[in-house]
């Protein structure tokens, strides 16, 4: 069990509302960082007195996720940030993922910030966490922080779910570049493949 506090670093459309909410479940007290970079939170000096970790997603998934998210009508996303972008993105895009590609790749989309690549997040310097987990294996990686920090592991309810087809079903041709061309860094550091 590491004797440190905990820095969980939440990059939007990884779990990171299910990580945190378990978190706060279960734990009294935790540094809670979102979408920017961990020395935003925490001085370089103090970085050693915690178990910082992550989660990362696989690029392609992760921007169909983001998508269908800030599209529905009923998202939780307004609420929080109340703004109207949800009902742009259903009125313009009307679920149409390859058509909210082509905006994208010109940068034409509002909440163009939670569209951030992972490695610019987690401060280019990968070094300052002491885990990164991967949505791919979520529970099992979860467990494994909860081991490293002695903490009870739960099993995580998965909020903020969005619906639709799996992501591969969603691409054409240009939009798959556009994510590979936009994240290669993302694709490089953690190994992801379409």
């Amino acid at each position: 069990m590491i004797e440190k506090n905990i820095c969980f670093l939440h990059i939007p459309k990884c779990a990171g509302r299910s990580i945190e909410m378990t978190l706060r479940d279960n734990i009294d007290d935790f540094v809670y960082a979102q979408s920017k970079p961990i020395l935003h939170y925490i001085k370089k000096e103090d970085l050693e007195k915690y178990f910082k970790f992550t989660f990362v997603r696989n690029p392609w998934d992760r921007m169909v996720s983001l998508f269908y998210f800030i599209s529905n009508r009923n998202g939780t996303i307004s609420r929080f940030l109340n703004l109207p972008a949800d009902r742009y993105y259903h009125s313009k895009y009307n679920g149409d993922f390859n058509l909210f590609m082509k905006d994208f790749a010109k940068g034409f989309v509002p909440y163009q910030h939670l569209f951030k690549p992972q490695y610019y997040i987690t401060t280019k310097n990968l070094d300052l966490f002491d885990f990164i987990g991967r949505f791919e294996n979520l529970q099992e990686d979860y467990n494994h922080v909860c081991s490293l920090c002695g903490i009870q592991r739960h099993d995580l309810f998965h909020y903020n779910k969005s619906k639709h087809l799996m992501y591969k079903e969603l691409y054409n041709d240009f939009s798959k570049k556009i994510v590979e061309r936009i994240y290669k860094k993302d694709i490089e550091l953690f190994d992801y493949d379409f």
